[in-house]
């Protein structure tokens, strides 16, 4: 697999403000009126060299009032306006961002404000498996380097089956996708289940992240009238390896449609979160 670290080394920033309306009034979920809204929501993913944001509400943001700043040191970014989709304003940025820097992303609109700041983690190292290692098969103990100012991890892994007899894949393990709070992942063997296979191609993925792991009942992050969530996703690092012994001359599948989009990574969030919202 070329270029998989190139793939994922890009920094990421997702930020998830819940709000609700109730006509003109801000409302709590309990129905008495004050200043916190709680229902929409604004999704940030800055990435280096390529930033979104969506806006999510209902209704939509009155996109002459809506703006998306983002502010570190003596510098400060507004977002353009990408574009109106149904339920959401989004806004893109070009600018590159960098690890272990501190960032404070505002919201201001007709719905309300929201702001908070946070620092980007640093990178990891994948210390087992290595790069095309041969595992025996059964479960897989992962390890990489615990990055500075990362809370949990990103990890995604997934693997093609295969046997003696074919020198291609007779079948895939479903994809995974978990958020461990340690430097440290178990792949069961049972992961390993492909009828007939004797041998699997696996590639392990892994983010280091800051903020507020994603769970149901999780406090948010943000302060002002609209509450809500950040999270900074530092450089990501990947392995392939081998679970099994490989056929001689097989041809290994090709995983590059698996990879995680933009788009995954926001609905993974929000599934966390559950929030019944799927961004398109």
């Amino acid at each position: 697999m070329k270029n998989k670290n190139l793939k994922f080394s890009v920094v990421t920033l997702f930020v998830v403000a819940v709000t609700v309306f109730s006509g003109c009034k801000k409302t709590t979920t309990t129905g008495s009126t004050d200043d916190t809204n709680t229902a929409a929501m604004i999704l940030g993913f800055l990435y280096t060299g390529y930033s979104q944001v969506i806006f999510l509400s209902d209704p939509i943001a009155d996109t002459a009032q809506s703006q998306v700043k983002i502010k570190w040191g003596t510098n400060s970014i507004v977002f353009p306006q990408e574009g109106i989709a149904p339920g959401y304003l989004a806004f893109m940025d070009s600018t590159l961002l960098t690890p272990l820097t501190t960032y404070t992303l505002e919201l201001t609109s007709n719905l309300g404000n929201s702001g908070g700041s946070i620092t980007f983690p640093d990178t990891i190292k994948i210390t087992a498996p290595l790069d095309h290692d041969t595992l025996a098969l059964g479960q897989v103990n992962c390890t990489w380097t615990a990055a500075q100012n990362a809370q949990y991890y990103d990890v995604w892994y997934y693997a093609a089956a295969y046997n003696d007899s074919s020198l291609g894949p007779i079948g895939n393990c479903p994809d995974r996708r978990v958020y461990p709070v340690s430097n440290s992942l178990t792949i069961p063997a049972s992961y390993f289940n492909v009828a007939g296979a004797t041998w699997y191609y696996v590639y392990l993925g892994i983010a280091p992240c800051s903020g507020k792991l994603a769970q149901v009942g999780q406090t948010g992050n943000m302060t002002g009238d609209i509450k809500g969530f950040i999270t900074a996703e530092g450089n990501n690092r990947g392995v392939d390896f081998y679970v099994g012994t490989p056929t001689k001359g097989a041809v290994k599948g090709n995983f590059a449609d698996r990879m995680p989009s933009r788009k995954d990574r926001i609905n993974s969030y929000l599934k966390y979160l559950g929030v019944n919202t799927v961004v398109e």
